[in-house]
């Protein structure tokens, strides 16, 4: 079937849509909650008893581990339901009834850390037994901690508070997502188009000049009506991470920023470094684009063009094309990998199709040690991007697969890595695509999609992501940078070092991505895109120098480890040392050779010199 946008989701075929109810196995999703509750209670009721004894302590475990197994098939049931159709007034009110099971057990239980460092004498003594072997590495991260912990008055209001907490992030996706006016695009000939999230792209691609050009400049404008509560959200949001730093004795904001992936400041440091270094590649690619767009349009490409398609290769994809392309990249990867992919495709894992009021974009699940299937949700449009989109959540999807073998303790993975594997199964992708086809317009488009996805991962991300750094280092330091023309200058600022050609002076409409990403309320997480494109380059690398066997080495060292090891410790096993800057050169000349390769095609497609 080819991708087209649904008014009702009984309209899809069963086949496109997921399989939710293989979460329940044959149980109501009231009986989970009911049972949920009531080992919840029991952990209420021995929750200072249980550390009087190791048999007690172990006892105690295992029942939160199968609470813990229950809340991630309450949740995901109850979430991606939601996800699929957003106005069901069914799933939405057992959100929001879950929700609250939830605070009261938590509020009920109080902060567990206290308890756990009254015990600390016993519990080391313990954790090097042979039965708490799956429950070592949580107790020694967790007393890792202690110096940063608050004290355990402070712990009990705070568990309570957290339900009065302002949600910044909440307030700047009402206002981002439900009240920005982003006006009409204009047409050549007058005519007018209404400017949605949804239609943007396709009307930054739009053959009219006039369109492109209205649009955009009305889509910042939108923002820009709102820069100054945008700009003090946003200023907020990073103050409280700067007090919740000094509150639990960090050394400084960046230092508790990336506490829990255990990183550190030179590792940020050296990323940033190795992107500026390696800035020949972004120019390059970006020089390319304007000699083919004016080898092409026969007229110089201006900022709103650089989104107008250069060549046209086969429109449309059917979900079957898509699965069958995407089954065949990952078949190097051996039987095991190739024929869950196949399962997953076979059992329905993917939610395909785009309805009216299903959440746009695409994910895959987290947090389904106890779920057979890694779902996906994917809104399809049939083209090339989508497949790809296909390949990249499938990464994540095995991922999670090979990485919920393990123990529930140790299985997951954390954010740090998490956009790793995906990356590395499109680029898996685009070269079974480059490999199996002799349309020379198809592989310009893939080339240049994945030289655009290496910008917007790697440049992109850490311009961004050393944006928030300088930022939160400003705050730190009691500057006054709560209003847009303060923040908007640091932007600037940090820009130089990442434009593609000189910037000559401050213009307040050009610096608007200081207050539009939505990742700035992630809680610093940017910069780990560009960690994932540039690893994954790396293990492609490995893989097209030494075969096969870099694949098998890829999924036990990377993928089969999930949470038993930090995530530096983690890739430093696999090979990779993050804290190396030259380390990162391997990906940057992957996207080079890349772009020599682009630049053949072009003189092929475009007759450039």
């Amino acid at each position: 079937m080819h991708a087209k946008q649904f008014k009702k989701r009984s309209d899809i075929p069963e086949k496109y849509k997921w399989d939710l109810d293989d979460i329940l196995k044959g149980k109501k999703i009231s009986d989970l909650i009911n049972e949920f509750q009531k080992l919840s209670e029991k952990s209420i009721e021995e929750k200072d008893s249980k550390y009087e004894s190791k048999e007690k302590l172990l006892k105690a475990l295992k029942r939160e581990d199968k609470i813990d197994s229950l809340g991630q098939r309450i949740f995901n049931y109850i979430t991606n339901n939601v996800n699929s159709n957003m106005i069901d007034p069914e799933m939405n009110k057992l959100y929001k009834e879950v929700e609250f099971i939830e605070y009261k057990i938590n509020k009920e239980i109080g902060p567990e850390l206290p308890r756990i460092f009254k015990h600390e004498k016993n519990i080391k003594k313990w954790i090097e037994l042979e039965e708490f072997k799956n429950y070592k590495r949580t107790f020694v991260e967790i007393l890792e901690t202690k110096k940063h912990q608050l004290p355990k008055k402070i712990q009990e209001f705070r568990s309570i508070q957290n339900r009065a907490d302002t949600s910044l992030d909440e307030i700047f996706d009402l206002i981002t997502n439900a009240e920005l006016n982003f006006g009409y695009a204009t047409n050549s000939k007058g005519k007018k188009i209404k400017i949605t999230r949804a239609n943007l792209s396709s009307l930054r691609e739009n053959s009219d000049f006039n369109v492109r050009k209205s649009a955009m400049q009305n889509y910042i404008k939108a923002y820009l009506n709102h820069k100054d509560s945008l700009s003090n959200i946003l200023f907020q949001h990073m103050k409280k991470a700067t007090v919740w730093a000094k509150l639990k004795n960090h050394n400084s904001v960046i230092d508790y920023l990336v506490f829990n992936d255990r990183g550190s400041e030179k590792l940020l440091l050296s990323l940033y470094a190795s992107v500026q270094k390696n800035m020949d590649v972004f120019k390059s690619y970006d020089k390319l684009h304007k000699k083919i767009y004016k080898a092409k349009f026969n007229k110089s490409m201006t900022k709103y063009d650089y989104s107008v398609p250069l060549v046209k290769v086969k429109g449309k994809y059917t979900v079957e094309e898509m699965q069958e392309m995407v089954y065949k990249s990952v078949l190097p990867f051996g039987k095991e990998y190739s024929d869950k992919v196949k399962m997953a495709f076979d059992e329905r894992w993917v939610d395909y199709m785009s309805v009216d009021n299903k959440r746009s974009g695409a994910y895959s699940i987290a947090g389904s040690k106890s779920i057979d299937k890694k779902y996906i949700l994917m809104n399809n449009d049939g083209t090339i991007r989508s497949a790809e989109t296909l390949a990249h959540e499938m990464g994540h999807s095995m991922h999670t697969y090979y990485s919920d073998k393990l123990h529930i303790r140790d299985a997951g993975y954390k954010i740090f890595v998490a956009e790793i594997a995906s990356i590395f199964n499109e680029l898996m992708f685009f070269d079974y695509m480059l490999n199996n086809t002799n349309d020379d317009k198809l592989k310009f488009k893939i080339r240049k999609q994945m030289a655009e996805g290496f910008e917007g991962t790697v440049l992109r991300q850490i311009q961004f992501s050393n944006y928030e750094y300088d930022v939160y280092k400003a705050i730190e330091e009691g500057k006054p940078v709560s209003t847009y023309e303060a923040l908007s200058k640091i932007y600037y600022e940090n820009s130089k070092k990442y434009s593609l050609r000189a910037i000559k002076k401050y213009k307040e409409n050009e610096q608007v991505a200081s207050i539009t990403i939505p990742h700035y309320y992630y809680g610093f997480y940017v910069y780990k895109y560009a960690i994932g494109q540039l690893v994954a380059n790396i293990f492609f690398a490995k893989y097209k120098k030494e075969g096969k066997q870099a694949l098998q080495d890829y999924i036990k060292n990377f993928l089969s480890v999930g949470n038993t090891k930090r995530p530096i410790e983690t890739l430093k096993d696999a090979g990779i040392n993050l804290e190396n800057p030259e380390e990162y050169n391997i990906g940057f000349e992957n996207a080079r050779e890349n772009i020599i390769e682009l630049k053949k095609l072009a003189k092929k497609l475009f007759k450039i010199k």
